[in-house]
This record gives C-alpha cells, structure tokens and sequence, in this order.
C-alpha cells in the first residue's frame, strides 16, 4: 500500500511538474511568436521580455536583435529618402532658376546677332560674317540644351498615372506632325496597327517623340529614308520598337546611346540636344 501511495504521489508530482513545464514553455513560445509577428508586420518597435531556458532566451535576444536592426534601417532609409526629396527640391529650384536667369542674356545674343546679319552685312568681311554666324549658331544651341533640360527635369519630376495607350495612333499623329515640316521628303512610313500598352500617356509620348524625332532626324541625309514602328516577341514578353535606315552609330559608344544630353554625331550635320 505505502509503494502504491507513494507512486501515486510521485505520478501526481510529475504531472504538475510536466504541467508547470508545459505551460512555462507554452507561454514562452507564445511570447517568441509575438515577437515574430511584431517583426513580420512591421511593428519592429515593441519590446518584449521572455523570461526561461537559454535557449528561449538566447532565441529571444536574437529576435531582439533582428527588430533593433530593422528599426535602426528603417530610420535610415526615412532619413535618406528626406535627404533625397530635399535634394531633388533644391536640384529642381536650381534648374528652373538657372534656365530662366540663362534666358534672358541667350535671347539678346540671338537678336543682336540676327540683327548684326541683317543690318550690318554689307560692312562685314567673310571672317565677320562667320563670326556672327557662329554666336548666333551657340546661342541658339544652349537655348535648345535648357529646353532639353526643363523638359528634362518635368519629366523626372512627374507624378506617374497608368493607363491604355495606342502607340499606333500615338506614332501617326508624331510623325504626321514631322512631315508637316518636312514634306518633299521620300519617306517610307511603317506602323504596326492597334498597338496598345499599359503606361504612363504623357511619358510615354516624350519617348515616342525623342525615338521617332531621332528617326526622322539621322535619316534626314538618306536618299529613300524609311522608318517603322512595329512590335516582336523577345524571352517570351512582347516588345515595340522603331527602327530606321538612318546613319547608324558606333557600338563602341552603345552605352552613351540613352544618356542625357549625349552627342554621337556632330551637331553641324545633326542639329539638336
């Protein structure tokens, strides 16, 4: 009877004990996936003490660890956004404030030189002549450089929206605006139909306005130009293109192609920023 009394006694000691142990690690688990869910929805900043084994503990102070250096990046990363957003603030004053003071003067320049040309040609030599001819032809170029720049820095600065754009339609009506000028020229015109795209419509115009600009431009030379706006199939996606029978450029200088304001042929035979 005594073995019987004391094994019931010694099962009952070790279901409580079991039950405290249970419930001690129960909770402690239960503070670690508190921990974890503060850190995965991103409320890095709520501090927790877990009180029992090393190993709880030793997770714990990990945890911690990984919520401190979350936090600490966090504030970086609001910290240098906040810089960057002063900057392209000040970046924008600067630009605007630079174009218009640059304005003025590149506009005296212009006139006066046209003025020069046409009122004083008869008591130029051919050295004047080129002279007037060459600070007409800078200012009018550093004029088309603040343009490019203004347009530049709109562009940069402009709130994106998405919508469906028809680049066929938006294609015929650029390049239809192109011949206006330049009507006496052969020019064969390929376009794509019912070309429609998920962007940004006045992004997307600047681009299509710079590509088929650039066509018509470095294809102005070509006895039988041609330029074609079309779409293939490249690694599985859909992608548009325009293609042209221009000058062509050197592919050793392929990565200056889309830079700002880069120049791969003269600006005498090819005029523009």
């Amino acid at each position: 009877k005594k073995s019987l009394l004391l094994a019931v006694v010694l099962l009952v000691a070790g279901v409580c004990v079991s039950y405290y142990l249970a419930d001690s690690l129960s909770r402690q688990i239960s503070d670690l996936t508190a921990v974890a869910n503060d850190i995965a929805r991103g409320s890095s900043g709520r501090n927790r003490q877990i009180e029992g084994a090393t190993e709880i503990k030793s997770l714990s102070a990990s945890m911690e660890t990984i919520s401190t250096s979350i936090r600490e990046l966090e504030q970086r990363v609001k910290d240098r956004t906040s810089q960057l957003e002063l900057a392209n603030k000040e970046l924008k004053a600067f630009v605007y404030s630079v174009s218009h003071d640059l304005r003025a003067p590149l506009r005296s320049i212009s006139g006066f030189s046209t003025a020069i040309m046409e009122d004083c040609s008869d008591k130029l030599d051919a050295q004047g002549h080129d002279y007037v001819r060459r600070l007409h032809s800078a200012s009018e170029s550093m004029t088309s450089l603040i343009d490019g720049l203004l347009k530049l820095s709109r562009i940069a600065n402009s709130e994106m929206h998405r919508s469906k754009v028809d680049l066929s339609l938006l294609a015929t009506d650029i390049l239809a605006g192109l011949r206006e000028g330049e009507s006496q020229r052969d020019l064969e015109i390929i376009i794509a139909p019912a070309v429609t795209v998920e962007a940004d419509p006045k992004l997307m115009t600047a681009a299509m306005e710079d590509l088929l600009g650039n066509a018509w431009k470095f294809t102005s030379k070509k006895t039988k130009s041609k330029i074609e706006f079309g779409v293939t199939t490249r690694d599985g996606e859909t992608a548009c293109y325009v293609r042209d029978n221009g000058v062509g450029f050197d592919m050793t200088y392929s990565h200056k192609l889309f830079g700002a304001f880069q120049r791969l042929h003269g600006a005498n035979d090819y005029p523009g920023a």
